[in-house]
């Protein structure tokens, strides 16, 4: 919509402005302003916006991640998706949950791609996260 579109904009601009007067954005600044662009299927500034927020050395969380994960999956990028997911159950910081899986579930089942999900749902199982109503 023309409301989300414009709605991510202002986001990033919000997070620029802010640093501009030394408010340093923390990550649930990011964390908001991932969620913005996912609304409106931004996926590139999510990744852009989630790459800022590594190099700025804030603690990542499941939260931002899983923003930027939705992102991509509104964005029809599913492969990308899946990437950040498999990215998070290799490293040391967060896991992904249940929601980290729906949305990435979400993107494979708007792709057609249910071989890849079933995998999936296999994953969830190792990772003992438990599946809710919409997995």
């Amino acid at each position: 919509s023309a409301e989300s579109a414009a709605a991510w904009a202002l986001a990033i601009n919000l997070l620029a402005e802010a640093d501009g007067k030394s408010l340093a954005p923390d990550i649930v600044s990011f964390t908001a302003a991932i969620s913005v662009c996912s609304r409106a299927r931004r996926w590139v500034e999510a990744l852009d916006l989630l790459a800022e927020a590594f190099a700025r050395g804030l603690q990542l969380n499941v939260q931002l991640c899983s923003a930027a994960v939705t992102a991509c999956s509104r964005g029809a990028h599913w492969p990308r998706a899946l990437r950040l997911l498999q990215g998070m159950r290799r490293w040391s910081g967060p896991q992904p949950n249940v929601i980290t899986y729906n949305a990435v579930l979400s993107g494979l089942d708007k792709a057609g791609c249910w071989e890849m999900a079933l995998e999936l749902l296999g994953n969830l199982r190792e990772d003992s996260v438990n599946p809710d109503l919409i997995t």
